[in-house]
């Protein structure tokens, strides 16, 4: 398993670098990638990846529909 380095010298495997696999591992007392991506899809937790784009593609879309994106675009002189 890879791991990832610290300055401080400390070293975890890189599966857990993400913190919310990390809360899991605390949450469910686990300590496997298995059990851990098991936990997320049971319980629909996606990745952070997965999430940020929908909340992105969500707020995009509100803004242009909203027409506030137009305002914003003519306040900054088109630019």
């Amino acid at each position: 398993m890879e791991q990832v380095r610290f300055k401080s010298g400390m070293e975890i495997e890189k599966w857990k670098y993400n913190c919310i696999n990390r809360a899991v591992c605390k949450i469910f007392g686990v300590s496997t990638a298995e059990c851990v991506n098991d936990i997320r899809h049971f319980v629909t937790l996606p990745d952070i990846a997965i999430l940020v784009e929908k909340r992105y593609s969500k707020f995009m879309d509100k803004l242009i529909d909203s027409g506030d994106f137009a305002d914003l675009f003519l306040a900054n002189g088109g630019q």
